[in-house]
């Protein structure tokens, strides 16, 4: 039986794909896999998929050469290491509850669907890097009130703080404006050209280095009945140096104690830091 033209030349063009198929062989394929059920780099999706599929916050993206399948496992903020460095503190009683609840977090991240593979889309200007902070004082507003602050880039950052709040006036807003400010240092340091989202529970905060200290600084940091403004020591180089590092840093105001699991990360932070 005669085959139609049409059949020939399909099989004209297998023939020819399988060739070079042959000749040039399947190029390698490495999947970095940041988050999830095991980290690591894995050469066939076949190994990738139980690791990912059904994982919260799952992280992962294919590359064709293993030194950029490296690079993007050691990226910053999302490793999987869950104590900070040089504020790792371990104290018993809500201390404890409070740090392993920040080790059981998991933030969500960004992502965009490349390929049939979930990539992360994170530092540019319409996905900038999360960061959350937060204040905690004991005792608040009172003579004997202790607080600490935190600052949470993600599971495992060397940039995570803890510490406790210096000075003598031990406030909540202190803390909070202190963490803004000290997250601010970090990404300055940082000097990585990526953009960053600084979210806080603190609208008190986010107005101080916003409208309410643009008119401060007009009105010589006065207040509206002519006192000296609070809280200025920290808020004048805050605004500063937000207004030097311009668009690549935004202040987002977040629902506090609302299930956020970065929120609660920083404020686990925070808290430990009051208990210093």
């Amino acid at each position: 039986m005669r085959q139609s033209p049409w059949i020939l030349l399909q099989q004209y063009r297998l023939l020819t794909v399988l060739k070079m198929t042959k000749k040039n062989g399947p190029k390698q394929a490495f999947y970095a896999v940041q988050k999830g059920r095991k980290p690591g780099i894995y050469t066939s999706w076949s190994e990738v998929s139980p690791l990912v599929d059904g994982f919260s916050g799952s992280a992962y993206q294919k590359f064709t050469n293993r030194p950029a399948a490296e690079a993007f496992l050691r990226q910053n903020g999302y490793g999987i290491r869950s104590s900070t460095s040089s504020s790792k503190v371990t104290k018993p009683g809500t201390i404890a509850a409070s740090a392993q609840r920040l080790s059981d977090t998991s933030v969500p991240v960004q992502t965009a669907y490349v390929g049939g593979i979930t990539a992360i889309v994170l530092g540019g200007a319409d996905h900038p890097i999360p960061v959350y902070t937060d204040g905690a004082s004991r005792n608040n507003q009172s003579s004997n009130a202790k607080a600490g602050y935190g600052i949470f880039f993600g599971n495992g950052s060397e940039d995570n703080v803890s510490k406790p709040l210096a000075g003598m006036q031990q406030t909540n807003q202190r803390a909070e404006l202190t963490a803004i400010y000290e997250a601010c240092k970090i990404i300055k340091d940082r000097n990585d050209r990526r953009y960053y989202d600084i979210r806080t529970d603190s609208q008190y905060s986010i107005s101080c280095l916003k409208e309410w200290g643009m008119n401060w600084e007009r009105n010589g940091w006065k207040n509206s009945k002519g006192a000296d403004v609070s809280n200025q020591d920290i808020i004048k180089p805050a605004r500063n140096l937000l207004i030097s590092l311009g668009d690549r840093v935004r202040l987002t105001k977040v629902k506090g104690h609302s299930s956020d699991p970065g929120n609660d990360a920083a404020d686990a932070l925070a808290v430990r830091g009051a208990e210093m």
